[in-house]
């Protein structure tokens, strides 16, 4: 009825903007900006409306604008300033961030964006003077520690070893960015990374609890033993394969629980870290692998600790095939790792998928063959369950340790294809979207 409505012309923009219909806010706001120049408002959103379509420099012109109607707002500088970091010019988006940080100085984001692109620029003296001002006004906020380290860890390199004397000789020569890191500094940088974040996740994670790494260990074994006991019972002190009920269903949950816990752990990586991921070495392939690995390197051991536990009391529970049992669990946590950063991608977007995850892994339990053989089911049963592939590593894994188990329906390859298949769609559709999943939603 009134397109070109100064008051209705934004409601309806940013209700298209939040559906996702870009081009129609665009042209909706667009008229109200044309019948109405003065709108910083609309001016505002029509910057908005270009930057999400891709156009940034169209975008910049008109926070332009709309910064030469209403020059005091701080929020017109840091979407200016956003634009500029985008476009690659890092010294005007300094400016930018510095200038929305003196209109509003209770708003610390100003700053901490600041200090990112002096950082990204190579301006480490400007860097560490709004570090050291973000700390004053936060000391305990853990983010702001992080990211002046990070800058001085980079000011020491940036040194490489020179040493510099103060004299009256000259001025002192200007610095010089170091050459772009080739590919063995980088991937040598990023170990570096993943292996910080691992320490810092195993503290977070056992740190808080007396009993601490020990929960790790104490969950399957409660989960052996209450298996044990209940199907020593029902099946009359025989278990399925072999002499113990114990070493039965430790090739059981093992498999199932590294899976279980690489998979679920990597799900809420992206979520849970969403401040590391503002520092600029830290990536969300960086948060994703760190939980992973570290959910390999925890069920590795407790394993192993309970395989000597196991020597210990005389149960005799030596794999036969230590070869098979190393596979069997690499290729079991790479279809973990798989879905695990497919989980990630979803979860960000998608806040009710770990429900759901948490749902099926429920199911996987039943149809994995954990605490019975497929061979007991009937042949139509046992074909359908064969489609899961966590069902074929705890064969695989359970076949390694008992040398008379050899399950015609067993298809390693096939586990193996799965794996691969997961891994490589998770690592991509990661890349593609790790832009945004970086930035605020």
């Amino acid at each position: 009825m009134a397109p070109e409505d100064r008051f209705n012309a934004p409601h309806a923009a940013e209700l298209l903007l939040r559906s996702g219909q870009l081009d129609k806010a665009a042209d909706v706001i667009h008229g109200a900006v044309t019948a109405h120049p003065d709108d910083h408002v609309a001016l505002r959103l029509l910057s908005a409306a270009e930057m999400l379509r891709g156009r940034a420099e169209e975008a910049l012109d008109f926070i332009d604008c709309a910064l030469a109607v209403k020059s005091d707002t701080p929020e017109y500088h840091l979407h200016r300033a956003n634009l500029l970091y985008r476009l690659g010019r890092l010294d005007d988006a300094a400016d930018a961030f510095g200038r929305a940080a003196e209109l509003d100085p209770t708003n610390p984001d100003a700053k901490r964006s600041q200090l990112t692109v002096y950082y990204d620029s190579g301006r480490f003296t400007e860097a560490l003077a709004i570090g050291g001002e973000l700390i004053r006004a936060s000391p305990e906020n853990e983010e702001y520690a992080q990211a002046v380290l990070q800058v001085l860890n980079r000011r020491f390199e940036a040194l490489d070893g020179e040493y510099v004397v103060l004299s009256e000789r000259g001025p002192r020569p200007r610095w010089r960015p170091r050459p772009r890191a080739n590919f063995f500094e980088a991937l040598q940088t990023q170990s570096r990374v993943i292996h910080a974040l691992i320490i810092r996740e195993t503290r977070t994670r056992f740190g808080d609890s007396k009993l601490g790494y020990g929960w790790a260990l104490l969950e399957p074994i409660l989960h052996i033993l209450m298996l044990s006991l209940v199907f020593a019972v029902m099946m009359h002190g025989q278990p399925p394969i072999g002499d113990q009920f114990f070493i039965f269903y430790y090739t059981g949950i093992i498999p199932y629980h590294l899976f279980v816990h690489t998979s679920t752990s990597m799900t809420y990586a992206i979520t849970s870290n969403g401040s590391l991921l503002q520092l600029p070495p830290v990536g969300t392939f960086d948060v994703l692998m760190a939980r992973g690995l570290l959910e390999l390197i925890t069920d590795a051991l407790v394993a192993v600790i309970l395989l000597a536990g196991f020597a210990a009391i005389g149960l005799g529970a030596f794999p036969q095939d230590l070869t098979g049992v190393f596979a069997a669990l690499i290729v079991v946590w790479l279809l973990g790792c798989g879905s695990g950063f497919l989980n990630a991608v979803v979860n960000a977007f998608s806040k009710s998928w770990d429900k759901i995850w948490a749902q099926l892994t429920r199911l996987l339990y039943f149809c994995s063959g954990i605490f019975y053989v497929p061979g007991m089911m009937p042949d139509w049963i046992r074909d359908i369950l064969a489609w899961n592939p966590v069902l074929h590593g705890v064969d695989w894994f359970r076949s390694s340790f008992f040398r008379e188990y050899e399950p015609h329906w067993l298809d390693r390859s096939y586990l193996s294809a799965v794996a691969v298949a997961t891994l490589l769609v998770g690592l991509a559709l990661e890349r593609a979207l790790r832009r945004r999943l970086c930035e605020p939603l």
